[in-house]
C-alpha cells in the first residue's frame, strides 16, 4: 500500500461522510480507496441506537422490589388476621361447649315436632279413599270438570303428606 493511500484512508475514516476534493480525486484512480470510501458511506448511514441510562433500570427494579415487599406484607397481615379469627372462633366454640349445658332441643325433638306421626295411617287411609272415590266419579260419569278438580285436589293432598 502506498503512503498516499494510507493517508487518504485515514482521512476517509476520520471524515463523517463528507469528503474533500482531494479524497474524491484520489478515489477516482485508486480502486482500494474507492472501495473503502463506498464501505464507509454505507457504514456512516447506520445510526447507533440511543443509549438508555442505567439509572432508569435501577429505578424500575427498586420500584418492583418495593411493590413486592408491600405485597408480602399485605399477605402476611391477611394471614395473621385469618389465624386470629380462626383462633377466636375456636375459643368461642370451646367456651360454649364447656360452660353451657346441652341445647334445649335435640335434633330428634325438632324432627318429632315437625312430623307428628300420630294417626298417620288414618290420614293416609282417608286420602286414599277420597282418591278412589274421585276416580270412580270420573269413570261413572259425574260432571267431568268437577270430578277432575276433586281428583287433582286429592292428589295434591297426597303429595303434601
Amino acid at each position: 500500500m502506498k503512503k498516499i493511500c494510507s493517508e487518504i484512508q485515514e482521512k476517509i475514516l476520520s471524515s463523517e461522510g463528507i469528503f474533500s476534493t482531494a479524497i474524491e480525486g484520489h478515489c477516482v484512480d485508486c480502486a482500494s480507496c474507492r472501495q473503502l470510501k463506498q464501505d464507509w458511506q454505507l457504514l456512516s448511514q447506520i445510526k447507533p441506537e440511543p443509549k438508555i441510562a442505567l439509572t432508569n433500570d435501577f429505578a424500575v427494579i427498586r420500584a418492583a422490589q418495593k411493590f413486592s415487599r408491600s405485597q408480602r406484607i399485605q399477605v402476611a397481615i391477611r394471614r395473621g388476621l385469618g389465624y386470629a379469627a380462626a383462633t377466636a372462633s375456636g375459643i368461642a366454640a370451646i367456651y360454649t361447649v364447656m360452660f353451657h349445658g346441652p341445647l334445649p332441643d335435640t335434633a330428634n325433638d325438632i324432627f318429632n315436632k315437625a312430623w307428628n306421626w300420630d294417626n298417620f295411617e288414618e290420614k293416609v287411609f282417608v286420602l286414599d279413599t277420597a282418591t278412589e272415590v274421585s276416580r270412580q266419579d270420573i269413570t261413572i260419569g259425574a260432571s267431568k270438570d268437577v270430578a277432575l278438580d276433586k281428583f287433582i285436589e286429592t292428589e295434591i293432598n297426597i303429595e303434601q303428606i
